[in-house]
């Protein structure tokens, strides 16, 4: 092994370096511990000699020497950066380097001697060559993502075969002791022996979208490819010398970029495993070819609704609630239908009145309860609330209702009907009407006790319990309503309903309807959520609800998205055994399925001049309405020719399909004549 000719010091690791051999003086070579640049500069002042002479010694023959860094500076031309490969070829071998030593050991004083500032040149140089990688790594990164944006697809590979087709800039070493360089890649052939500056900054071959022209990575092996750089503009051709070797498949794109919504890739999606996603190798031709990627339009809806499985309801005791005490209560001007939301879920305890009720009782749904009590129990609260509207809480099946009592008397009225008199109806007619559309099952005209109606001069004598008086008298006068005749009686007039609440909602329930519990909750919000939202009074039909197992407590999630009001309540109610029916112009009811079909109303119909209907006609549209339903009362029809109104007394959900079919058939007039 040559003799040690003097030592040198890396500026970046300070350890001391044996040079060996005299021909790598003046060039630049990697220091064999940290790998930094090192310039070899023998002492100014010293021989070959001197420098043995000083490792032996442990002493610094050349520490004062001030100038020593830059006593043998060697030009640009001379330099060259050389890898960690290189070491044994250019003397600092692993012997010299298992015997570093350490800069704060025995050879402090030489380290303490050495210059502070190694030439700035070699700095430069490791500065510029990490400039240089960096921007060529920010350059490729970018490269990859335009090219993979599928905007650029020719252009890219251009980019990408110019960057990798321009040599390096690394200077080459000296003849004399430099072993040979390394030739630059070419872009289309494949290699290993890139350094790793080149390796940071290529971009990955499979990230790249499918072009037209063929890629390096499909080419035979056996195809000669040419060593020298191609230009730019031809690096994407491929060069096939062997006339024999099939030509490489056309690659085409699998995954159409613009039927992918950029908010899904990630990093997975952008860097692929390999380039044979992208095409299909002539190895592959043999095999079934792949089902291109199917996107789907849209992800299944979930359930519109659900209860949870798991809620479990303990009883309640309805008397108990009512006998509890508050200190004091006081509620001013609420709607009904808020009253009786609030009591429930203040209470845990249905609360409830049906249409029926509050027909007899003469109120709406939005009337005003006020009330102030103190020291009082909860059934006194409701009692003194609700006496001013004429109704009475009871107690039925541990739920609360509201009733109107005192009807059950049997009395005989005589109702005045001269004003609905003419040419088309006679009194006969109208007591024909009346045993038709009031009760018909319950008239009895044989018998002298009643119930019966007879038709008298001008007057229609009615024997019947007070509360069938009451439906007579609103027949009556909602026909006097029809043909705009003014009222005979004290009934409110604005509860009188000339026209088919469904058709008067029509445009209330067509409108959008947006919602979603993703969480359960009981029904009561539920309910009171969409009471607000849609603007109406909403009455609960709890006794109806229970049938199904359904109380104020119960949990549900539901949602709409964008749906019709009357599209979303069914979707919403039909799933738990529910349906909904129009009471008035501004109220709505929530019940179950079955009283919904099964329990009849009466709604009537402005039909146009110019349409002539036949009672007959209506009823066997009614019958293929209700084909599939099997009635429990006889349903009515009957036609006023005096103001061309369709009255008809059927259930609920039959009506909605009647006011449907009549509204597309254009016969009724707008709700705004």
């Amino acid at each position: 092994m040559p003799d040690v000719l003097f030592k040198i010091t890396c500026v970046t690791c300070n350890a001391r370096l044996s040079v060996r051999n005299a021909a790598v003086i003046g060039q630049i070579l990697s220091c064999p511990k940290c790998g930094s640049m090192v310039e070899v500069a023998p002492p100014a002042e010293a021989d070959a000699g001197d420098c043995a002479k000083a490792e032996g010694a442990g002493l610094p023959e050349y520490g004062d020497d001030k100038d020593a860094s830059h006593g043998a500076e060697a030009s640009p031309a001379s330099a060259h950066v050389v890898g960690d490969f290189e070491t044994n070829a250019l003397g600092i071998n692993g012997e010299s380097n298992s015997s570093v030593e350490s800069a704060t050991g025995a050879n402090q004083e030489i380290d303490d001697a050495m210059p502070q500032a190694v030439d700035l040149a070699a700095r430069y140089r490791v500065i510029a060559w990490a400039s240089t990688g960096l921007l060529a790594l920010v350059a490729g990164v970018g490269l990859m993502l335009y090219t993979i944006s599928g905007n650029g697809s020719d252009q890219s590979d251009e980019a990408e075969t110019a960057l990798l087709s321009a040599p390096l800039d690394v200077k080459e070493p000296t003849p004399a002791t430099a072993p040979k360089a390394t030739t630059p890649p070419t872009p289309p052939v494949e290699t290993n022996t890139l350094p790793a500056v080149a390796e940071t900054i290529t971009p990955p071959e499979t990230s790249e979208p499918a072009v037209e022209d063929s890629s390096p990575e499909s080419e035979p092996a056996e195809t000669n490819l040419p060593t020298e750089p191609l230009p730019p503009e031809e690096s994407t051709k491929t060069v096939v010398t062997d006339a024999t070797a099939p030509a490489p498949p056309k690659r085409t794109l699998r995954i159409d970029p613009l039927d992918l919504d950029p908010e899904g890739f990630d990093l997975s999606t952008l860097q692929s495993d390999s380039a044979s996603e992208l095409s299909v190798s002539p190895a592959e031709t043999s095999k079934p070819p792949e089902q291109p990627l199917q996107i789907p339009a849209a992800t299944a809806e979930r359930p519109t609704v659900s209860r949870d499985p798991a809620q479990q309801l303990s009883a309640l005791d309805a008397p108990a609630v009512l006998a509890k005490e508050l200190q004091a209560f006081v509620v001013n001007a609420m709607p009904l239908c808020e009253f009786l939301d609030f009591t429930t879920r203040m209470t845990a305890v249905p609360v409830s009145v049906t249409p029926a009720e509050l027909r007899l009782a003469a109120v709406s749904a939005t009337r005003s309860v006020s009330v102030s009590v103190k020291d009082a129990s909860i059934d006194s609260l409701l009692s003194a609330a609700l006496k001013p509207l004429r109704l009475t809480p009871v107690i039925e099946n541990n739920q609360i209702l509201l009733q109107r009592g005192g009807l059950e008397d049997v009395r005989t009225i005589e109702y005045p009907v001269a004003d609905l008199l003419d040419s088309h109806t006679d009194a006969a007619k109208l007591a024909t009407m009346v045993r038709q559309l009031v009760a018909p099952e319950t008239w009895t005209d044989a018998s002298p006790e009643g119930p019966f109606v007879r038709a008298l001069a001008d007057q229609l004598q009615v024997l019947h319990q007070e509360k069938r008086q009451y439906e007579v008298l609103r027949l009556l006068e909602t026909l006097r309503l029809a043909r705009g005749l003014e009222p005979r009686s004290k009934y409110p007039v604005a509860l009188l309903v000339a026209r088919s609440p469904h058709m008067q909602l029509n445009d209330r329930l067509s409108a959008p309807a947006t919602f979603t519990f993703s969480h359960y909750t009981p029904t009561c919000e539920v309910f009171r959520f969409w009471q607000n939202e849609l603007g109406l009074a909403l009455l609960i039909d709890w006794p109806a609800l229970a049938t199904v197992d359904i109380e104020p407590r119960t949990r549900i999630t539901c949602s709409s998205n964008d749906k019709p009001w009357h599209e979303a309540l069914d979707d919403s109610l039909t799933p738990l055994g529910l349906s909904w029916r129009a009471v008035d112009g501004r109220t709505l009811q929530i019940t179950s399925i079955e009283v919904a079909s099964q329990s009849p109303q009466l709604e009537f119909y402005s039909l146009k001049s110019t349409v002539k209907l036949h009672a007959n006609q209506v009823e066997d549209h009614l019958d293929r309405l209700t084909k599939d339903t099997t009635l429990v009362f006889s349903p009515e029809v009957y036609i006023d020719k005096g103001s061309n109104t369709l009255v008809v007394r059927h259930s609920s959900a039959a009506q909605r399909k009647l006011a449907q079919w009549l509204t597309e058939q254009g016969f009724t007039r707008p709700t705004s004549e």
